[in-house]
């Protein structure tokens, strides 16, 4: 079920016929027969429907099929966990390798007995099923991958113990011909980990980094651990150690040489929340911690959060974050600020424009996108989607707003390539959230419609994910309701 079918800024955009033939109302008759009603609703040959909005073909029990999407196809929807019994799945997360390695998920699962983390590979054309990564007698959460061009993976989740207190930082790799590794400890039982986040590089060196406390409520510290393909992980070492307030979030990329930079926000001497950054020097040594945003306005706290950061090959590097004016509290403003390959230091922050949440990608080559939500009216929730894209010889362009006045809207995630970057969300609908997908082809500058990716209305469809190989391939993994259990779904756009 597919037409000549690409997706420009308007909506669909169909290939017509080389003759230039039309059908007896005028519409154009494309190269595969398509059928263009004046709405600009599009008929296939059999007898499904493209709406104008973008969307796949609808069948008419209402599924929603392979969805063309910038000149490609988004798959169906297809279940990634296992549906035996009663199942709880959340927290889904997908990677791309940078070679020809395929993509992978993961998530948190209940196995009958406890929370155990679960992944997914695409390889060869297909999903290859479901696998428990490690049995967690206790349960998991917060599970993490990443892969690398040959297709190994690596997995960290947080692993509770028998007690709150005893939550711990446990690792596991995969390679192709043999599967799962047996899950590894990465750090003493004394701290307690939370909020982890992994990096990987193209040769399958990768860094874990977390909240550590030594005690269950104490104040966190960040603290991370680096694994080296040919000797395995090294023991875990400390990022920072102020003990003014809790480290919050903290987020890794890697360049090309597996030089690992770290993000997170926590407050300064005065208090105010910050944002912070430091890169290790491709062993287990961390630079001194510098702060990445602009200086604070007292009495404000909470006035950084959430920082974002994405590494190209050459180390050049883009944190992104959340910021409050400095008058009024309520208004909370995207910013960025980019650290140029060979510098320690930080750019001149950048404010992209109001909102909250934002999140960064970059390609290899060094251009990136950013995307964040922006909440109209807080009080009624109508919600805005912006994104931007950065270009290493121009600096960012101009802001697109490709989502305006929803109700709200769960998410944004994004991933760039040399063929062009995704943006995934769920956005509201009636009752109901749906995932919604739109894409920048390479040099095209202008974003495509949205597209919808499912259309299940039992539950809403939340927490999505998206990354792109080093192929171009892509996949979207979401996490959905059907009204009495909760799944992780997956899309893939070849």
């Amino acid at each position: 079920m597919s037409a000549a079918l690409g997706c420009g800024a308007d909506g669909p955009v169909l290939t017509p016929r080389a003759d230039g033939a039309v059908y007896a109302d005028g519409a154009p008759v494309p190269s595969d027969g398509a059928r263009v009603d004046r709405d600009g609703a599009i008929a296939l040959p059999d007898g499904d429907v493209v709406a104008p909005d973008g969307g796949g073909p609808i069948d008419t029990d209402g599924a929603v099929g392979p969805t063309e999407f910038c000149g490609r196809s988004w798959s169906a929807a297809t279940l990634l966990e296992s549906a035996a019994g009663d199942v709880l799945a959340y927290g889904p997360r997908v990677a791309g390798s940078a070679g020809t390695g395929g993509l992978a998920a993961t998530w948190i699962q209940h196995d009958g007995d406890a929370f155990a983390p679960w992944s997914n590979r695409f390889a060869g054309g297909s999903w290859s099923g479901a696998t428990r990564i490690a049995p967690t007698p206790d349960g998991a959460l917060d599970a993490r991958i990443g892969v690398d061009s040959s297709g190994r993976a690596v997995a960290a989740w947080v692993q509770e113990g028998a007690t709150s207190s005893n939550r711990q930082m446990w690792a596991s790799r995969f390679d192709p011909s043999s599967g799962w590794s047996a899950a590894q400890q990465l750090v003493t039982p004394a701290v307690v980990a939370a909020n982890p986040e992994l990096g990987i590089a193209a040769d399958g060196t990768a860094v874990v980094a977390w909240e550590g406390r030594v005690a269950a409520f104490g104040r966190g510290d960040l603290w991370a651990a680096r694994l080296t393909p040919s000797s395995g992980w090294q023991s875990a070492v400390l990022v920072e150690h102020e003990d003014s307030d809790a480290v919050g979030y903290p987020r890794v990329g890697l360049d090309a040489a597996g030089i690992a930079t770290v993000a997170w926000h926590q407050p300064d001497a005065s208090t105010q929340y910050r944002g912070w950054a430091s890169r290790d020097d491709g062993t287990s040594s961390w630079s001194t911690p510098v702060i990445v945003d602009t200086s604070p306005v007292a009495p404000l706290r909470l006035r950084v959060q959430y920082p974002r950061v994405a590494v190209d090959d050459s180390g050049a590097a883009i944190v992104v974050w959340t910021q409050r004016d400095p008058v009024d509290v309520a208004v909370t403003y995207a910013y960025a600020s980019r650290r140029p390959a060979g510098s320690s230091a930080w750019g001149t922050p950048i404010e992209l424009g109001l909102g909250s949440d934002p999140v960064v990608a970059l390609s290899a080559d060094g251009r990136g996108v950013v995307a964040w939500r922006e909440f109209v009216e807080a009080r009624t929730r109508v919600a805005r989607l912006h994104l931007v894209a950065y270009d290493p010889a121009s600096g960012f362009g101009t802001v697109a707003t490709i989502v305006d006045g929803v109700a709200a809207i769960d998410g944004p995630a994004v991933a760039i390539h040399a063929s062009g970057a995704i943006v995934v969300w769920s956005e509201q609908a009636g009752t109901m959230m749906d995932l919604r997908a739109s894409c920048l082809a390479g040099g095209s500058g202008t974003w495509s419609a949205p597209a919808a990716l499912e259309s299940n209305d039992l539950g809403e469809a939340v927490s999505p994910s998206v990354a792109i190989d080093g192929t171009g391939r892509a996949a979207a993994v979401w996490a959905q309701t059907d009204g009495s259990q909760r799944s992780v779904w997956g899309a893939v756009l070849e």
